[in-house]
């Protein structure tokens, strides 16, 4: 499981954890220094930070990134939801996953101490941290595109902190968050296109020039090499144009 810092900053200005304002104002701000983001890492790095702006209550935020049923990615505010996700990324469960899992995208915990779900969680809790603060947890799944899902998660020390108005603020929140996310997504897919027809575009130019074949020939020479060996059209471009090797490199017969 990656750490990913919480030191990012957004337009080089730090934030500031005070008592939320009007959330409606907070969220136009907050949803403004989301939509800056660039990079997934970035965005991560920055939800943390930004949450307790928008959320009254929320004093510990993680972002908790799963891929493919699996958590790759944790970013955390302080250690407090640092260790609150590691738990659960042991364990395998807690409200964080059943967020991501479940059919609402949201888990709300009044009050911890009192809470008898997810024994394996808390037993871990209770043997590795037996320090652990109690309060309320808020826990809301985010869309981050490219398949991947997060959990954004929001710890409280005060029992039930987190009353109709903080989860609806909560809630606004993660689709903004999403949103931002699939943005992200969808300018890296384009990006990794651009670059890949860049790619392969340099690779048939090599092998026009080397092999005096045409367009349409060149093309058929990596596609060739590609389906024989069972990988990618862009990473065989690649190869040609870093090594200057194509796999089982033929000359079409004309």
């Amino acid at each position: 499981m990656t750490s990913l810092s919480s030191s990012a900053r957004l337009g080089g200005a730090p934030v500031a954890h005070s008592s939320p304002p009007c959330p409606v104002d907070a969220l136009a701000v907050v949803a403004r220094r989301l939509a800056l983001a660039d990079d997934l890492s970035v965005l991560l790095a920055e939800l943390p930070k930004v949450a307790p702006l928008v959320v009254a209550g929320a004093e510990h935020v993680s972002v908790t990134l799963i891929d493919k049923g699996r958590i790759t990615a944790t970013s955390a505010g302080d250690d407090v939801a640092r260790r609150w996700a590691s738990c659960q990324q042991q364990t395998g469960e807690g409200p964080t996953i059943d967020a991501l899992r479940g059919e609402t995208g949201i888990v709300v915990v009044p009050d911890l101490a009192g809470d008898q779900r997810w024994s394996r969680w808390r037993a871990l809790l209770a043997q590795e941290w037996p320090g652990a603060p109690g309060g309320a947890l808020l826990a809301l799944r985010l869309d981050a595109g490219r398949g991947q899902q997060a959990t954004l998660t929001l710890h409280s020390r005060r029992p039930r902190s987190f009353d109709r108005g903080a989860t609806s603020a909560a809630t606004a929140l993660s689709i903004h968050a999403s949103i931002a996310m699939a943005t992200v997504a969808k300018h890296d897919n384009l990006r990794v296109a651009l670059e890949s027809r860049d790619t392969i575009g340099q690779a048939k130019g090599i092998l026009m020039e080397r092999l005096r074949v045409t367009a349409d020939e060149a093309f058929d020479l990596l596609v060739g090499a590609s389906q024989r060996t069972n990988r990618k059209l862009r990473d065989i471009a690649e190869q040609l144009t870093t090594t200057g090797e194509l796999v089982a490199e033929r000359v079409p017969h004309t």
